[in-house]
């Protein structure tokens, strides 16, 4: 590597906190991630089919003529009594929150929801099997194809206690819409904000979305207290509950016009009495409708041709106008609120690419079959001999064409919701609808997020290389996902729309390779995370009995079955949903939306090519991989090659040690976030009689030790060893693999916040053995560091190390004489928490860095305190404040100006951040001579605001000079930032916001004089 004579790299970073205020306060380091944007609550609409077919106690309609008895079949009549399903597991919710009773099986309501309703004695009742013992075909047969069963006074109390909630809850569509829709909805907390309708009401002449009359409930928060409806004052959640409750059936079916009134509602073209669903300061909030029907649409008529030129799976190759999906699709593409008062800077997800305001489409249906091939996890089966969204994604199959009242409009239903980026739910049992609308509702209410930045396998655009690596996660459920971008090589914008997501590749999780630490093992110290392979003191980790769920009166009956162990319970952690809660079913674990935990505060490391260019044949043909670590207790090692069978498929995943004893807490029901292996990953290449491949990895919040493991080779990771000791601290930073001056490889980490001395560590990077440690003499908190190394290609050699400290100190370690001294101490209230850049000007090392920190949700409402951008020269000697030279930034012009930086006379500069609370808390990067710093300034963080809660600002220095220019980023905070060399040579800026979007800015013309840190595969390892 070349780089020019007044310029250097230092090599590999792990950044340094600090807190201003004592040095021994411990840090209150939350155990949810920080970085969650409090926008306003999204709008849910619900609107109920209440037309005359929901009386029906028969589905579909067309077995309408076949005998009672042959309908009491439930394969033949889906709403049927069916022997097999635990009506008792979804009794419904009064409008107080609190369970129905089960009805007395002599005396059960025809109607559940009436308290007048007249009451019906079940003894004597019978529903029909099939003969030849077929429960899995859904076709109606002769009646003497049946045998009855009856249900009287002699059966068990559990046979009649399930038929008698079936009666009366369960029993018609309308009955089993309204039982299904409710115990979803109970799900949602009072902040949530909601509206109801029946279809009857938005069609009919004049309706004015009027609150007095019954069918109509504008959007309000579930928990509003003295809500006026026309009347007296009211509890919103128990109008809600009664207004559903207490509809209906009657009149036909006019769905296409009642989703058009609410679109209109949120377009503002009509206002409810209720006020305006989207006001003007709250210009993000989003729009959701939720549509629910037995299936087959008329009587309405609407004017709208949209979807004929839509991208696949939208596109209607009919050309037809006026269905259901036109109407769904005019309000997603249409930018419901014009102008400049509403702009359009909705964050964009795969999901919800539309940054417009729009209307976002779903749909219930009740199990009618459509002419094409439905299955309910259509968005990710790839399997088209039974999924015909396949054919329609590739454009071998189009959607039908649509004719009122006929099976054809069940398919429209279906389009309708892919048309609205939605989901079309087809129920066939109650779990259906509480189960996929359950979901819904928590995905709507905790969208996707990002705690970690990009991860570039070449930050040089240059190469050829589009990839990149996000993580993100969605607060609520606590799932994870990594997923692949593609990345505009010429302008360094990051797309929206991910190539693969991990979470889509998990297969049966008795398939997965899972491992954790066996210290008892002298080399490749691993074993199979599976309960066999456990101590029996590591087993009592895991018992059934520590979780909630299984204590005190209402404890689960499944805790007390001793078949539900603390076997299952690692099953259960290794993916098993054999015992996981499903919907408003309560099994025993936790209910989860897919295998892979919450991935917050590690970004997602690539892995292909050796760092230092050696050639051994496991190494160059070795398979690339993208490694993570998650808060499912697990570092988790993916497919990342191009070959789409495999791509982003779990290749392995290890436990470490350190992480056990809490792992039990994940299948709790009540689990409140914790944090596991969220430490980002050192990947570095070291010499060991042959050249291996060493990954070291803290846990941040999760734990207070360092893991490392050999993966030379990608699809078998040798775990090496783990350390802790009693004066650790949470172990925040990345651990830097290098060489001492007698050749022999280490690994240096701090002791990170929390801990009872500040240190640095450093450990023989094979053993794990203490080589040295240095102490600072305070505990002030020390994360992220940097080494200094005089020639990379040479020796890597390592004989500085830098970082800083809660109190402003920047420590200098010097690795030879084994000496902690300050380099700069910036006083009090100037915490370091970002790891420093160095570069060499004018033969001094010189350590770049800023102060300020969100470590806390209390550092998020500081909004007084002033920071800076510091360059200081290492001369041997503690620098003060007074030997730098000031820089000033002009706020209104974005200049950053100062008199001449003469680095003899002065010990380096400072440019004092002009905005209150703006502090540089990113790591900051160096490239083609220039210093790069992102800064975050939080604003009503706790308010619910558009604003995204902060302000990112990138400063972009001359490194020897000290000025240079600031732009306002984003309108929002970063988690992390970036610098690519795009294909046409120029240098982006790309930050990640906490909602998951990037921003990419213009770096400009790399400066003479420098060419900044090599951008090669080491960038993805060092950052």
């Amino acid at each position: 590597m070349k780089l020019s004579e007044n310029f250097k790299i230092a090599y590999l970073s792990l950044a340094v906190s600090m807190i201003g205020g004592s040095a021994v306060a411990a840090v209150v380091l939350p155990d949810k991630p920080i970085f969650d944007p409090q926008q306003p609550k999204p709008n849910i609409f619900f609107i109920l089919d209440d037309s005359g077919s929901m009386a029906s106690d028969f589905m579909p309609d067309d077995i309408g003529g076949l005998t009672n008895f042959v309908k009491s079949n439930v394969q033949c009549n889906s709403i049927a009594f069916d022997p097999n399903f635990k009506y008792v597991d979804f009794i419904p919710v009064k409008v107080d929150g609190t369970k129905y009773a089960i009805p007395n099986f002599n005396a059960a309501p025809i109607d559940g929801y009436n308290p007048l309703s007249s009451t019906m004695n079940l003894a004597g009742q019978m529903y029909a099997v099939r003969k030849d013992g077929n429960t899995t075909a859904t076709n109606c047969l002769r009646a003497d194809s049946y045998d009855g069963v009856v249900i009287d006074n002699s059966s068990s109390q559990d046979v009649k206690n399930n038929y008698a909630v079936w009666f009366s809850f369960y029993r018609t569509r309308m009955s089993m819409m309204k039982s299904s829709v409710g115990l979803a909805f109970d799900k949602l907390d009072e902040n949530q904000r909601v509206g109801f309708s029946t279809i009857r009401y938005l069609a009919s002449s004049g309706a004015d979305l009027n609150e007095r009359n019954t069918g109509f409930l504008g959007l309000r928060e579930f928990g509003e207290k003295s809500v006026g409806y026309g009347s007296a004052p009211g509890d919103f959640r128990k109008e809600w509950f009664k207004r559903l409750y207490q509809s209906v059936p009657g009149g036909g079916t006019p769905l296409r016009v009642s989703l058009e009134k609410i679109g209109k509602m949120y377009a503002g073209q009509i206002i409810p009495s209720s006020g305006d669903p989207l006001p003007q300061k709250q210009w993000c909030r989003r729009n959701y409708t939720i549509l629910s029907t037995d299936g087959l649409w008329n009587s309405d008529n609407v004017s709208y041709d949209t979807d004929s030129n839509a991208p696949r799976p939208l596109k209607d190759d009919n050309r037809q106008a006026n269905t259901l999906a036109d109407v769904a699709y005019y309000y997603y593409i249409n930018d419901l609120r014009p102008g400049t008062a509403y702009p359009n800077s909705l964050s964009e997800s795969q999901s919800d690419p539309a940054k417009h305001q729009h209307m976002v489409t779903f749909t219930i249906g009740l199990g009618v079959n459509g002419l094409l091939k439905f299955v309910p996890d259509y968005k990710t089966n790839t399997n088209a001999a039974v999924s015909d969204y396949v054919g329609l994604q590739n454009g071998t199959k189009s959607w039908p064409k649509v004719i009122e009242n006929g099976i054809s409009t069940v398919d429209d239903l279906w389009h309708a919701a892919v048309n609205g980026y939605g989901q079309y739910f087809s129920a066939k049992k109650p779990s259906d609808i509480v189960d996929g609308l359950s979901q819904a509702l928590r995905n709507i209410n905790n969208p996707s997020r990002a705690g970690s930045g990009i991860s570039f396998p070449s930050p040089d655009l240059t190469s050829g290389r589009t990839d990149v690596y996000v993580g993100g996660y969605v607060p609520g459920w606590w799932s994870g996902e990594v997923s692949r971008l593609e990345v505009d090589p010429a302008t360094g914008i990051v797309g929206t729309v991910p190539t693969w997501k991990a979470s889509e590749k998990f297969g049966l999780y008795t398939d997965r390779k899972i491992y954790t630490y066996d210290p008892t093992k002298s080399l490749d110290k691993k074993r199979l995370f599976q309960w066999s392979n456990l101590t029996p003191a590591e087993q009592d980790f895991f018992k059934v009995s520590s979780l909630s769920q299984c204590q005190g009166a209402t404890a689960y009956p499944a805790c007390k079955d001793p078949q539900n162990n603390g076997e299952d319970l690692v099953d259960f952690l290794r993916g098993d949903k054999k015992l996981q809660n499903s919907g408003d079913t309560a099994t025993l674990f936790r209910e989860r939306q897919h295998m892979l935990g919450d991935i917050v505060g590690s970004r997602p490391i690539y892995l292909k090519e050796s760092l230092f260019a050696y050639t051994g044949g496991a190494f160059a043909n070795r398979e690339p991989r993208v490694i993570v670590g998650a808060n499912d207790g697990m570092l988790h090692a993916f497919d990342a090659s191009d070959d789409k069978t495999k791509w982003g498929k779990e290749i392995w995943a290890y436990v470490p040690g350190l992480v056990l004893k809490d792992m039990y807490k994940l299948a709790d029901v009540n689990y409140q976030h914790q944090f596991y292996a969220d430490g980002e990953p050192t990947i570095v290449d070291f010499f060991d009689s042959s050249w291996k491949t060493l990954l070291v990895s803290g846990l941040n919040k999760g734990g207070k030790g360092y893991y490392a493991i050999d993966i030379s080779d990608a699809n078998d990771p040798k775990p090496l060893w783990e350390y802790t000791d009693s004066e650790m601290g949470y172990t925040y930073g990345r651990p830097i693999v290098t060489k001492l001056s007698n050749d022999q490889w280490v690994v240096i980490f701090t002791s990170g916040y929390n801990a009872t001395a500040d240190k640095l560590v450093v450990l023989d990077a094979k053993s794990g053995s203490v080589v040295k440690t240095i102490k600072t003499g305070s505990a002030a908190g020390l994360a992220k560091i940097s080494a200094w190394i005089d020639d990379f290609d040479a020796d890597n050699k390592a004989k500085f190390v830098y970082g800083g400290d809660l109190n402003g100190v920047m420590w200098r370690f010097d690795l030879d004489s084994g000496a902690a001294s300050k380099l700069i101490d910036l006083g009090p209230g100037q915490p370091i928490t970002a790891k420093p850049e160095l570069a060499e000007v004018n033969g001094k090392r010189v350590v770049y860095f800023g102060s300020g920190q969100i470590l806390t949700t209390n550092d998020l409402l500081v909004t007084a305190n002033k920071y800076g951008l510091y360059g200081v020269a290492d001369k041997d000697a503690t620098a003060s404040i007074s030997d730098l030279e000031s820089m000033v930034v002009d706020a209104s012009t974005g200049k950053v100006t100062g008199n001449p930086l003469d680095w003899v006379v002065k010990s380096g500069f400072v440019a004092r951040l002009p905005n209150g609370g703006e502090r540089s808390n990113i790591d900051p990067k160096i490239a083609a001579g220039k210093v790069v710093y992102w800064t975050n300034t939080p604003t009503d963080f706790e308010a619910e605001s558009c604003s995204g809660n902060g302000v990112t600002r990138l400063y972009v220095l001359d490194f020897k000079k000290g000025t240079g220019s600031t732009t306002t980023v984003a309108e929002e905070l970063s988690v992390g930032g970036t610098i690519v060399m795009t294909s046409t040579g120029k240098l982006k800026d790309i930050s990640r916001r906490p909602s998951g979007s990037t921003d990419t800015v213009d770096g400009g013309e790399p400066m003479s004089g420098g060419k900044g840190r090599r951008v090669t595969w080491r960038e993805v390892v060092s950052q």
